[in-house]
């Protein structure tokens, strides 16, 4: 498959590799947001166990679903619970599911992660692939398609699964965050962007100007080198 070349001849542990795979899959099952994601606790009850993440399509009215994963688990995500049950933990094994595969339309839409996140993002239909590296280090890729449009189908499911059998591990060298020299307010402002908290609110909880929120957050993108919340999470958790 030509994706899998070109991010093998990227070098398939950087950056622009990881990229290059998400969103050149995201293209090829129409989906409007997507990730990579190196988790050290795949297992059901883990929390916070998300290492390192390259995201794709994500703007601030859609960044709170991944933001829910890294702060509630993986298996906060229905399909990703029902993956850990079914992934080996001896082996080396890749599965893939659709939220259709796991759950009946009334049980997804009702479920915490997609009535609070996925839903009021305009969003709905799941596709994940995992692939088992270790006994608690699992790598794997999700995708999310907009509400109005059909439920992945068996055809994405099987490009989602090839590319994660076939891909080198993605997460074998990740780069290090700057130093973290932030005032005490800009680290707040952090810690709020953080929970995905708008400009707006985070002008109001700590009693600023937006113009001075604003200005906190340039400092944290110039920090951190990013441009966007998206990158900013993502560069967080690696």
């Amino acid at each position: 498959m030509r994706l899998l070349r070109e991010t093998t001849e990227l070098g398939p542990t950087t950056e622009a590799a990881r990229q290059h795979l998400v969103q050149g899959l995201a293209r090829e099952v129409g989906a409007a947001i997507g990730g990579a994601v190196l988790d050290l606790g795949h297992q059901p009850g883990a929390i916070d166990s998300v290492a390192a993440a390259t995201l794709t399509g994500f703007d601030e009215s859609s960044i709170g679903v991944f933001e829910a994963l890294r702060t509630y688990g993986s298996g906060f995500n229905p399909v990703q619970r029902e993956i850990m049950r079914r992934l080996p933990t001896s082996k080396a094994r890749v599965i893939t599911l659709r939220d259709d595969e796991v759950c009946t339309p009334r049980a997804w839409n009702a479920a915490p992660w997609v009535a609070n996140y996925v839903r009021p993002a305009r969003l709905n239909h799941v596709i994940c692939s995992a692939k088992r590296l270790g006994p608690s280090r699992v790598e794997g890729v999700g995708f999310v398609r907009p509400m109005a449009d059909r439920c992945f189908t068996e055809e994405d499911a099987s490009v989602v699964d090839v590319v994660c059998r076939e891909s080198p591990r993605l997460f074998e060298s990740l780069p290090q965050a700057p130093p973290q020299k932030l005032a005490p307010r800009v680290r707040t402002t952090l810690d709020h962007l953080l929970t995905g908290a708008s400009d707006k609110e985070i002008a109001q909880c700590m009693d600023l100007s937006p113009h001075t929120v604003r200005e906190y957050v340039k400092t944290i993108y110039r920090t951190y080198r990013v441009t966007s919340r998206a990158q900013l999470i993502a560069r967080r958790t690696s």
